[in-house]
C-alpha cells in the first residue's frame, strides 16, 4: 500500500535560518537537510520499505547519503510583449511572440 505524507515546515524552525539546526527530524530516525535554496513548493520523494524499515536513498559509500535537489515546482517564464508609451503618451505594444504557421488546415 502506498502512503503519501506531507510534512509542512514551520517558518519559526526553518532550517535555512542562521543559528538553527540544519537537520529536520521527520520520523523514525529519518532526517531531511534542505539546501541553501529552500522555496515554497519544494518536495522530495522518499521511498521507504515497511518490511525492512529502511529508506531507499542514493548513497556514496555506506553512511554517506547524497544530497539531492528537490523535485519541487519549476517556474518558466516567456515574455509576450513590451508595452510602453510613445511621445504622444499613447500606448505602444511590441509583440515578442514567435508565431508559426498552423500545423493542420
Amino acid at each position: 500500500m502506498n502512503e503519501t505524507r506531507r510534512i509542512q515546515i514551520d517558518p519559526a524552525t526553518d532550517p535555512t535560518k542562521p543559528g538553527l539546526s540544519p537537520w529536520l527530524d521527520l520520523e523514525d530516525g529519518v532526517q531531511l537537510q534542505p539546501g541553501e535554496r529552500f522555496r515554497s513548493g519544494d518536495f522530495w520523494l522518499i521511498p521507504d520499505r515497511i518490511e525492512t524499515g529502511d529508506v531507499e536513498w542514493p548513497t556514496r559509500g555506506r553512511d554517506n547519503p547524497l544530497a539531492l535537489p528537490p523535485v519541487g515546482i519549476e517556474d518558466h517564464f516567456a515574455p509576450l510583449a513590451i508595452v510602453g508609451l510613445n511621445a504622444a503618451n499613447q500606448p505602444t505594444v511590441f509583440d515578442l511572440r514567435r508565431l508559426f504557421p498552423a500545423l493542420a488546415q
